[in-house]
């Protein structure tokens, strides 16, 4: 598809690549993301690799001299793993929130301790996995980092203003 893009769509400006990237390609490496999102490094780089082509194509900048990460910067452009990261996140406050048809009783359980002074309010207990297959996958990794979320964003209620907050803080990696 971003092959496609640059063949077709050389003489666009500058918003206009940027914008058909948003809406062509990025859905395309986000699909299913919330639930596929590789703890092996190299599948990561992949992706990641589309999108800073993608950025070279944006800005017309094709020199190796200049990095893509410091382009995808100039554009405010997030890395798609931080994307991912941030709309697992969405999908689990939807979840925990009754705002999907998914049964958050079957996956979603009370801690067994909250620390009034380390812990928010929202706390769930964490998944127990003895396989790499189990720790990395959707509910055991999104529920940690969710534990690890400072309680003024978690107990936001709306899903878009949940999501927006997260943007907004950045929190790290």
């Amino acid at each position: 598809m971003l092959n496609f893009l640059k063949r077709n769509f050389r003489v666009c400006s500058q918003t206009a690549e940027a914008i058909l990237f948003k809406t062509n390609v990025r859905p395309i490496l986000e699909y299913a993301s919330v639930l596929w999102d590789p703890k092996e490094s190299y599948l990561g780089e992949k992706i990641e690799q589309v999108q800073s082509r993608a950025v070279r194509f944006v800005t017309r900048n094709y020199s190796y001299r200049e990095s893509a990460t410091a382009l995808k910067r100039q554009l405010e452009w997030e890395p798609l793993s931080s994307r991912r990261r941030r709309l697992r996140l969405k999908f689990l406050h939807a979840i925990y929130h009754d705002q999907t048809g998914i049964n958050k009783a079957k996956f979603i359980e009370p801690p067994n301790f909250v620390s009034r002074r380390l812990d928010h309010s929202e706390k769930m207990r964490e998944w127990t996995a003895r396989t790499n297959v189990l720790k990395y996958s959707f509910f055991p990794n999104t529920i940690k980092e969710w534990n690890a979320l400072p309680n003024d964003i978690v107990s936001i209620l709306s899903n878009s203003l949940f999501f927006d907050r997260l943007s907004r803080d950045s929190w790290p990696d």
